[in-house]
């Protein structure tokens, strides 16, 4: 996600503003087109992965929760999702299967409230960010691999995560078989 002033520079004192509005409005969308399915749909059609509505809540709010963690007291992603080193180096595919037998046999009613939890910390974390924070490098903050600013890697593990989200539960909903 880019954020430009009319001269094409960052706007200064302004990014905290944009990322909190980016997050909330895909956080809005995502919440508001789960929480219209029936449980059926939460429970019932799955993707190619196997994944159903459900799976697809609880990893984001998983992912969030990971993100929290690490940002405000420093925990390391693989410790707070509980995926071993070897699902961890593998990708994204083996970790977020790992991710997903966790939460599996929650019920609906437990997926949401974390994920309002989540969010809720989400929030709070995202209001302590200064646009100075957020114009410094990912890894600053220890978000490994990560070469572009604070502000491009919460855009994105945040919004744009959810929009990847949402638009699978769609097609789950809509086909009841895809993600490939």
């Amino acid at each position: 996600m880019v954020v430009e002033t009319g001269n094409g520079a960052p706007t200064a004192n302004r990014l905290a503003a944009v990322l909190v509005r980016h997050a909330g409005e895909a956080w809005e969308r995502f919440t508001t087109y789960v929480d219209a399915l029936p449980d059926d749909l939460w429970t019932g059609p799955i993707d190619t992965a196997g994944w159903t509505v459900k799976d697809h809540v609880a990893h984001v709010s998983a992912w969030d929760d990971s993100l929290v963690r690490l940002l405000t007291n420093g925990t390391p992603r693989p410790k707070s999702l509980r995926v071993s080193a070897a699902a961890w180096t593998g990708g994204y595919g083996p970790a977020n299967e790992e991710i997903r037998q966790h939460t599996r046999h929650d019920s609906i009613q437990i997926v949401r409230i974390a994920r309002n939890r989540t969010w809720a910390e989400v929030q709070m974390l995202l209001a302590h960010f200064s646009d100075h924070d957020l114009q410094q490098p990912a890894t600053r903050f220890g978000l490994e691999g990560d070469r572009g600013s604070l502000f491009d890697k919460l855009a994105d593990d945040l919004g744009v995560h959810y929009d990847q989200h949402l638009c699978w539960i769609r097609a789950i909903v809509e086909s009841g078989s895809e993600r490939d």
